[in-house]
């Protein structure tokens, strides 16, 4: 099944979906579950990324640097893998930079 980015998505979002197929979500429940947790505070990312090996990890990490992406990285709770979250440059307030 391939998702349909919202009308609001970044434009880094396809490209991204590209090199990591079926890794990539900006379905609303996820961004909503992963948007955060009893310790941080709660913002919506743009993207949430469920890499499942080391490849696909500096994939990300070196798409995300070279296009200035910043990330939040969230170790596993329950599965076996880790959740990323995306939030591109338009979407940093200007008190982050």
């Amino acid at each position: 099944m391939k998702a349909i980015p919202s009308p609001s998505s970044p434009s880094w979002v396809e490209p991204l979906r590209q090199l990591l197929p079926g890794l990539i979500s900006t379905r609303p429940a996820d961004l909503k579950e992963h948007g955060g947790d009893a310790w941080m505070a709660h913002a919506l990312p743009d993207v949430v990324v469920t890499p499942r090996k080391t490849s696909q990890i500096q994939t990300l990490l070196r798409f995300c640097h070279d296009h200035q992406i910043p990330v939040t990285a969230r170790a596993p709770v329950v599965a076996t893998w880790a959740v990323v979250f995306l939030s591109g440059p338009e979407s940093a307030s200007p008190s982050a930079a």
